[in-house]
């Protein structure tokens, strides 16, 4: 849904704008719930000819002079589509993490040689791209991904939710929340926690959200479940939420286990939430939070590691307390989803 975002926020603006989406898809269905204007084309091959022939006729009903593609692979369809037209400025936005994958052949230097700029989300994401991506690197440009700094707020804490965990005052609610997957670190998590939890003063209780990928991690997830089976009272699953705000801010501790994330938006919404956070320190949600100030680094695939600084963060109050209020301020500062987004315009609108 970033396509949306970008479309309401240009729109709001004052700049015309169209997002363009598959006939039939989700988005579709909320562009024309929200009143944003769009343009919907047959969903098509990686490369159609037919597609990019439905791109060209729609382009050429609109005065369109930037272009901001979401999935690189759209280049594909695009390029074509804009031969021996008058080329509208072609802004790429990276989300994924490369390493191995290099793209350097003579197809794609020649589709990259298209873009205006390409925004990184993370300078660890950066130096990835450039060993990969056949693009200059004075081509980049780095805009991180924001936060909405009102929907993820700590005045969203709630004592109804807290009650309901089984927390009364005092007591330390821990939180790890996304896709169950081996990756994300739940279980390094877990065997941190059932080693620390009678290690501590303060009573504690560590909250899982998110549920495996239908079809993928579901052995994974039967596994963790089997060895908390013990631990219903301390290790709490809550699976699918949607209240996901509600239970950030309701959080004292949130960690982020995964061995490696392009960035992690959900380091943002705890920070925002003023939780005090862990993050691994690889990818780039290291680089969202200053160590010992907003946030502290455990090492992936660790659970001594993570043993380690949650024990120190569980033992020292005031610690926990200048995270959560630093976090909070580090977000507003740099995350606030509408400065992010003006970042973007302002790029789009550069001469």
């Amino acid at each position: 849904m970033q396509s949306l975002w970008w479309t309401e926020h240009f729109t709001g603006r004052g700049i015309t704008s169209y997002c363009f989406c598959a006939k039939g898809s989700p988005l579709e269905r909320k562009c024309r719930e929200k009143g944003v204007k769009y343009i919907s084309l047959k969903p098509g091959k990686y490369i159609s000819l037919t597609s990019s022939l439905e791109i060209r006729r729609a382009l050429k009903e609109v005065e369109c002079s930037h272009i901001i593609i979401h999935h690189l692979k759209d280049l594909w369809l695009l390029v074509p589509a804009l031969w021996w037209t008058q080329k509208p400025k072609i802004i790429g936005y990276a989300r994924m993490f490369l390493k191995k994958h290099t793209k350097k052949d003579v197809l794609h230097t020649y589709l990259y040689s298209h873009l205006e700029k390409m925004i990184h989300i993370s300078k660890n994401q950066k130096k990835g791209l450039i060993h990969c991506l056949p693009i200059d690197s004075s081509r980049y440009e780095f805009i991180p991904n924001g936060v909405d700094i009102e929907k993820f707020n700590p005045k969203n804490r709630s004592l109804l939710f807290r009650k309901t965990m089984g927390l009364e005052q005092g007591d330390v609610a821990i939180g790890i929340v996304g896709r169950i997957d081996q990756q994300k670190g739940q279980a390094e998590l877990i065997e941190a926690y059932q080693r620390i939890r009678d290690q501590v003063s303060v009573k504690t209780k560590l909250i899982i959200v998110g549920e495996p990928t239908q079809g993928e991690s579901e052995l994974y997830t039967e596994e963790l479940r089997r060895k908390t089976q013990e631990d219903k009272e301390s290790i709490l699953w809550l699976g699918y939420r949607e209240d996901i705000p509600e239970i950030m801010a309701s959080l004292d501790i949130f960690v982020l286990a995964s061995y490696e994330e392009t960035f992690g938006n959900v380091v943002l919404e705890s920070m925002a939430s003023g939780a005090a956070t862990l993050v691994t320190q690889s990818g780039g949600a290291q680089e969202i939070i200053i160590e010992g100030e907003s946030g502290l680094y455990i090492q992936p695939r660790d659970s001594e590691s993570i043993f380690k600084v949650l024990k120190k963060l569980l033992d020292d109050r005031s610690l926990r307390q200048k995270l959560q209020v630093n976090g909070r301020n580090r977000a507003e500062e740099f995350y606030d989803i509408e400065k992010i987004k003006d970042q973007v315009l302002d790029l789009t609108l550069a001469p």
